[in-house]
């Protein structure tokens, strides 16, 4: 009705988009060029240069502790959150979470190659679908607390620890090849403290 009245009225469509907001739900993680997914949005990468700053994310005034809020529970392995489809994408995907009041169910060996700690504080867990050959990059920044991660090779107190890091401050970065095809956990944990969390996930084969 509005193109038949166009020249008859004042009647117009608007094709300005600034303040649409895009999804992409976990079935269909796809979003328009220039966008990537966080979180089932689809926001401006933080690198890409430009505007304000925010990185172009409706909810880019949140802190970490406020989109840790809003994330799934992970306590435990039996609602262990899966990276797999967005670790697989471009640049990988960005989760947020709060081991706050979390069990300590999990805490490999004091192993070379893993942490070199022992973890027996409060751990999320998340899973990774890897084939053999892929390599698994992550990165932990915790919020005024010391974290680590590690992946296992099961979810489960005998499991073997892959790699990980815990260092005394900073952010904890592990690359790991994966050698044979497994679902694989990759656990944020500590010593003992606790806290709002990100963590940054690539999976690439």
């Amino acid at each position: 009705m509005c193109l038949a009245l166009l020249a008859a009225s004042a009647c117009r469509i608007s094709t300005n988009f600034d303040d649409t907001v895009f999804t992409c739900p976990p079935e269909a993680q796809a979003c328009p060029d220039g966008l990537r997914c966080v979180d089932e949005i689809c926001v401006v990468p933080a690198d890409a240069g430009g505007g304000d700053g925010d990185g172009g994310s409706p909810d880019a005034a949140l802190t970490v502790c406020e989109r840790a809020a809003q994330a799934d529970n992970n306590d435990g392995c039996n609602v262990a959150i899966d990276l797999t489809t967005a670790a697989l994408a471009a640049g990988g995907t960005t989760a947020y979470g709060d081991t706050t009041g979390y069990a300590g169910d999990l805490s490999p060996s004091t192993l070379a190659g893993c942490t070199g700690s022992a973890e027996p504080g409060p751990d999320a867990v998340y899973e990774i679908d890897a084939l053999a050959g892929d390599m698994l990059h992550a990165s932990l920044t915790t919020e005024g607390w010391n974290g680590a991660i590690y992946l296992l090779d099961g979810c489960s107190t005998s499991a073997a620890c892959l790699g990980g890091s815990d260092e005394l401050a900073g952010i904890e970065e592990a690359d790991i090849v994966i050698d044979a095809a497994d679902l694989l956990y990759l656990i944020v944990d500590s010593t003992g403290a606790a806290g709002c969390y990100t963590l940054e996930v690539e999976l690439i084969r």
